[in-house]
């Protein structure tokens, strides 16, 4: 296969965690790896376990790569969702084999965007 591949940054946003005692923690948040084979980008995130907050991240970090492709006009604009997938180094029985995240939107169509694992056993 003839095909071009590109790897390129990764966005990153700045995330606020509140603490106990009402103090806040600013902390910049960065997708691990971003590429581009032939027309396609990929989002590949490493992960020693699950911590159960990975498809939210996922989610975030596809958008913010989403969102530098995107296509838009007044009142319209087209979201290309890039390829992802979890990589994990760590093998637990909680190891998920697949990552799915739902879109629920308020007219009540709901899309599914997921990707298999790469489970790694160290």
């Amino acid at each position: 296969m003839d095909a071009e591949v590109e790897v390129l940054p990764s966005e990153g946003y700045l995330t606020e965690d509140e603490a106990a005692d009402g103090s806040s923690d600013i902390k910049e948040k960065i997708s691990d790896f971003l590429m581009k084979i032939g027309s396609e980008v990929y989002l590949l995130e490493c992960q020693s376990y699950n911590d159960g907050s990975m498809s939210v991240r996922i989610a975030e970090y596809a958008f913010i790569v989403a969102r530098q492709s995107a296509l838009w006009d007044i009142g319209h604009a087209v979201i290309p969702m890039p390829r992802f997938s979890v990589i994990y180094v760590k093998r637990t029985d909680r190891t998920p084999k697949t990552t799915r995240i739902t879109f629920t939107f308020p007219d009540g169509q709901s899309v599914d965007y997921h990707c298999g694992q790469v489970l790694l056993s160290i």
